[in-house]
């Protein structure tokens, strides 16, 4: 779970931002929006992020992906060659080994922010990552990562890749696990991916590098694009989860379209194919169904199943295609009552429908009026007096006192223009 996240000169991002996700033990819940982890400390299950289009949302969810890309680049290369080939890099001395990544790297990390596009971009995330009963070689605790690079990384390395571990929020007692400099690929990457060849894998500093990685890689999830869905991908998943619990596999299809009143599996071919059922009779493939209805499943689904399996979902503009209650549903997920559940969901929105769902919190808003750049929640804005009592949450939006929002009067222009 995302302690907290730091961003700078990032994409459409400027200055230095941050979201904290610790709940503030002052506001009065009455929703499952938050877990306490294994320390007693309170964080929260769900934040959402709301500004104007250009303002940045997208960013925020891009720079945390940033890491799973920049962790992940090692094997992804290596899968790209032959397992001869992978052998062979495996036995390589460190001088060489590096060498060879020089040459054949191609990595691809997102831009600068176009006003300072000579500047470092800096990510910083703290995660809070829980004891799992399946994997002794997890340490649970609080993980503070820490990646800089410019925009000559392909050539000079990455600035810095840092980790450091303490075992509380407020523990004093801070390990750091490594601080490398001018690298060509992760650390964290490259360890785990040839740990047989190191002295590392002998000692518990291995362990470190393997419960970050591990979180990292295999449990946080991205939905980029608004209505993109990958049909062939998709169909597989959505199998797979039918076969699990089809009650409620067919019941959230139900929700989605109340005409749907049944999913089948039939094989043809050697091949499981998944159709629904409508109260005609009626069999229809995914690809058939309405792409509201398409998103309610699968995303449905992705939240349920990362509810169940500690995943962080990060989702791009959720409400698109959907209408506002069947949107508001799938918030509403994220409080479904799992056991242990350590999961996060952070969304970017126009709506204000889900926006008000969130406590204070939970809503981080993107104020680019003018020359200002800053994130606060909204907890912020009613110390600030920017909400009070007579402006409310939805008031405060539509009259531009939290985001920029499209210019009305360049609206009425240009409809009254005759040319």
């Amino acid at each position: 779970m995302i302690i907290k996240a730091t961003i700078k000169n990032f994409m459409g991002i400027e200055k230095e931002v941050s979201i904290s996700c610790l709940s503030n033990n002052k506001i009065k819940r009455n929703n499952n929006f938050i877990i306490k982890n294994e320390n007693g400390e309170s964080i929260l299950k769900a934040i959402g992020i709301i500004g104007s289009n250009g303002s940045g949302k997208t960013s925020l969810l891009k720079a945390i992906a940033t890491i799973q890309t920049f962790i992940t680049f090692p094997y992804r290369k290596s899968s790209e060659k032959s397992k001869a080939f992978v052998e062979q890099i495996k036995s390589l001395p460190d001088e060489l080994l590096n060498q060879l990544l020089q040459s054949i790297n191609n990595l691809n990390l997102p831009s600068q922010n176009v006003n300072n596009p000579l500047d470092d971009t800096i990510i910083e995330l703290e995660l809070f990552i829980p004891h799992d009963k399946k994997d002794e070689n997890i340490i649970s605790g609080i993980y503070k990562y820490r990646l800089v690079y410019d925009s000559n990384y392909n050539i000079n390395g990455v600035k810095e890749e840092s980790l450091y571990y303490r075992k509380k929020i407020n523990s004093k007692k801070i390990i750091k696990i490594f601080s490398v400099n001018n690298i060509i690929e992760s650390e964290i990457g490259t360890k785990l991916l040839y740990q047989n060849n190191t002295i590392i894998s002998e000692n518990k500093e291995i362990k470190y590098y393997h419960s970050f990685g591990n979180e990292i890689m295999h449990k946080f999830e991205f939905m980029f694009n608004g209505d993109f869905l990958d049909f062939g991908a998709d169909e597989k998943y959505l199998i797979d989860i039918l076969e699990k619990n089809k009650k409620r596999f067919v019941d959230l299809c139900s929700l989605a379209d109340d005409k749907i009143i049944d999913v089948i599996i039939e094989n043809e071919n050697d091949k499981k194919n998944l159709f629904f059922i409508n109260n005609k009779k009626n069999k229809l493939r995914f690809e058939q169904l309405s792409t509201g209805t398409k998103k309610i499943i699968l995303y449905g689904n992705r939240i349920l199943y990362a509810l169940e399996n500690n995943k962080n979902l990060f989702i791009d503009e959720m409400e698109n295609s959907l209408h506002p209650s069947l949107a508001c549903f799938l918030l509403q997920l994220v409080g479904y009552p799992i056991k242990n559940s350590y999961s996060q969901i952070f969304f970017t929105t126009h709506s204000i429908y889900l926006s008000s769902l969130l406590d204070n919190d939970q809503l981080y808003y993107i104020d680019n009026k003018k020359d200002s750049y800053n994130i606060s929640n909204i907890s912020t804005a009613i110390k600030n007096n920017v909400i009070t009592k007579d402006k409310t949450l939805a008031i405060a939006l539509l009259e531009d006192l939290l985001i920029k929002n499209p210019d009305s009067k360049k609206i009425v222009d240009f409809l009254n223009d005759k040319n």
